[in-house]
């Protein structure tokens, strides 16, 4: 879910589309500008992004311009960012039109509050902080736009990033924070110390950076100590952030006069000063206590109060076998209708029910005290029981598997018995046909041959006999 956007962005979705960031020209030596390997000109990438740097400025003579800031809180604001009061200068991408910002309502406002860690109803003395975030200009190459659904996020032209929270949240954020460490040290001492030292290294880093040219005319920007390069300025957006955060403090010492003019105490002063605050915060504890003991004694006492007065207000005539157990009183069945009579049981048989409970209950406890042995002596033997007929059926069930394993080779065997009998009986009967055929043709042949000789026998007879005759 995105973050909570002042003018009603943020919500379910992702965020804004995130541009490609650009390539970094390099520097082989001091005085050359090449480009980086990864991109063929600084100008390629611009022309890629479809987008402008910030102005040109000289090269090394702007860190000393830059730097001349005022330790108690310059005003330079750099040029072009809209405002978010509601100036309608705000820009907006091609593709949306020229929708209309939604007005922001008080639900919003609080949250937007409360998303600066500020609480608005124990907190009101850090409400200024949340109107001056609110009402801050973007830092250079920010600038405002409005998505598809209307919501709005912010954008930087020179990186390329997008965000749904305002760049300088995070800056107020920590003005928060130095409020109440002020308000609770008594004076400005610390934070003015932190403020100029943080002033001297923001300056200190400002002057890192120069501005070069590379090979085409592209003007970009180099840390001498970091060996990084950037297209956008980074001093602008530096100087911006150093004034905000030294406008507010001035705000707030405006704000805070008394602790503005505070001097700072000594060691033996800061210690007692210390000492003290403990002690009223120990008092105002004791006081808390001793008030709410009070209000619990008064409770009790008004309670008992009504109870007396009601017993008084109890039927008392007659035979009553059920008196101290039931009670008829008048009150209000139903919100807001008239009061009824009402049958119900009384307190004192109420509790003498719940001893009842209570008894019964000890009871319990002590016969289950007393057949807690017996009960445990006999979940024993059924653990062992457990064990022994778990070993037993498992012994059962390995001569099972033996028995069964037996009877398979017995049967396999009995399987190759048959099967081997009755190939040898195959090849047994085969061989007797086979002797049986070549009988019979041989029984064939030797009919044939026999066929044969008697034939030339009974022709040469035939012949012999024919030649007597006709002799």
């Amino acid at each position: 879910m995105a973050p909570f956007s002042r003018f009603g962005g943020g919500g379910g979705g992702s965020s804004p589309s995130f541009a490609s960031g650009r390539g970094s020209p390099a520097l082989k030596s001091a005085g050359a500008m090449v480009l980086s390997p990864q991109s063929s000109s600084p100008k390629a990438h611009q022309q890629g992004q479809g987008q402008q740097g910030p102005a040109a400025t000289t090269s090394s003579a702007g860190v000393a311009a830059y730097g001349k800031q005022s330790k108690l809180g310059s005003s330079y604001v750099p040029g072009g960012p809209p405002s978010r009061l509601g100036t309608g200068q705000k820009t907006r991408t091609a593709t949306h039109g020229q929708h209309g910002r939604r007005p922001v309502n008080t639900i919003e406002m609080l949250q937007y509050i409360k998303g600066l860690g500020i609480d608005p109803i124990h907190e009101s003395e850090l409400l200024w902080i949340a109107e001056e975030a609110f009402s801050a200009h973007l830092p250079p190459s920010w600038g405002e736009h409005q998505d598809e659904r209307g919501r709005v996020y912010f954008h930087n032209s020179a990186t390329g990033l997008s965000s749904w929270q305002h760049p300088l949240d995070e800056l107020y954020r920590e003005v928060v924070d130095y409020q109440r460490r002020v308000m609770a040290l008594g004076g400005f001492w610390e934070l003015d110390r932190e403020l100029e030292d943080f002033e001297a290294r923001t300056q200190a880093e400002l002057s890192q950076w120069t501005e070069l040219y590379d090979e085409h005319g592209q003007k970009f920007f180099f840390n001498a100590s970091s060996k990084a390069s950037r297209f956008d300025d980074p001093r602008q957006a530096g100087s911006h952030a150093l004034s905000a955060r030294l406008r507010c403090v001035a705000r707030m010492k405006e704000k805070l006069p008394l602790l503005a003019a505070a001097l700072q105490p000594s060691d033996a002063d800061a210690h007692e000063l210390v000492r003290r605050r403990s002690q009223e915060r120990e008092q105002d504890m004791y006081l808390g206590l001793v008030v709410r003991l009070q209000s619990a004694v008064r409770v009790m006492l008004a309670r008992r109060r009504v109870c007396n007065l009601r017993a008084r207000t109890r039927l008392t005539h007659g035979v009553q076998p059920l008196r101290g157990r039931i009670r008829l009183r008048m009150e209000k069945v139903t919100p807001g209708g008239s009061r009824e009579l009402v049958l119900g049981i009384t307190t004192p048989h109420k509790r003498n029910k719940a001893a009842t409970k209570i008894q019964a209950r000890c009871r319990g406890i002590l016969v289950r005290k007393r057949l807690k042995p017996l009960l445990e002596h006999e979940a024993f033997k059924h653990r062992c029981a457990v064990v022994l007929q778990k070993h037993a059926r498992r012994w059962l069930a390995k001569r099972r598997v033996q028995r069964l394993k037996a009877q398979r080779l017995e049967d396999g065997a009995t399987a190759l018995q048959r099967l081997w009998k009755g190939h040898l009986d195959r090849r047994y009967v085969s061989s007797v046909r086979s002797e049986r055929s070549r009988y019979q043709w041989m029984l064939q042949c030797v009919v044939r041959l026999q066929c044969g000789v008697r034939c030339a026998l009974a022709r040469r007879e035939a012949r012999r006999r024919r030649k007597g005759i006709f002799r």
